[in-house]
């Protein structure tokens, strides 16, 4: 597949994997990073970073602007409602400040894509969320955040189920 084919997803993930490593600084920090105070210096701040680690990239995806702008502005606004609705999903000797600061930066941030990103399929989101895991983690992580945000998912996107129409 050419990789103009895929760059809408490619970008839309790569989105999702700089506000989760921005997210991951902000916590262990206390602030953004250095530079990254808005959200097109949050994309240039994550792109310099990310050629400088990766110099075999043979074309490297360029975050979704906007995307990565609703999911840094989303969780600063919504922190509380977003752990809140983690709390309810993990296990309750596990809230939030407990957590590894990789793994709930993945978590905050899927949490608020369920939440407000609601064209976007649960599916879509979680599977991201978890290839995100994937990359920093080889333990448990990656089923833990299929489980958290799938519970998330059942809960803020529940929808009545509609009555089947007779055959």
């Amino acid at each position: 597949m050419a990789s103009s084919d895929r760059s809408p997803f490619a970008a839309r993930t790569a989105a999702r994997l700089a506000a989760t490593q921005l997210l991951y600084q902000e916590i262990i920090s206390g602030a953004m990073p250095q530079g990254a105070e808005s959200p097109a210096a949050a994309i240039a701040h994550w792109g310099k970073r990310r050629l400088s680690e990766d110099e075999s990239a043979s074309e490297p995806v360029t975050p979704d602007p906007a995307l990565l702008a609703r999911i840094l502005g989303g969780v600063s606004r919504q922190q509380a409602d977003i752990d809140s609705l983690l709390r309810g999903a993990l296990d309750p000797a596990w809230p939030p400040e407990r957590i590894e600061a990789a793994l709930l930066a993945i978590l905050q941030a899927g949490g608020y894509e369920l939440l407000a990103e609601t064209e976007t399929p649960a599916g879509v989101i979680i599977n991201d969320y978890i290839e995100i895991a994937r990359a920093f983690f080889s333990g448990s992580e990656p089923a833990l955040v299929n489980g958290v945000l799938d519970k998330l998912a059942k809960t803020v996107r529940a929808t009545p189920s509609k009555p089947r129409e007779p055959a």
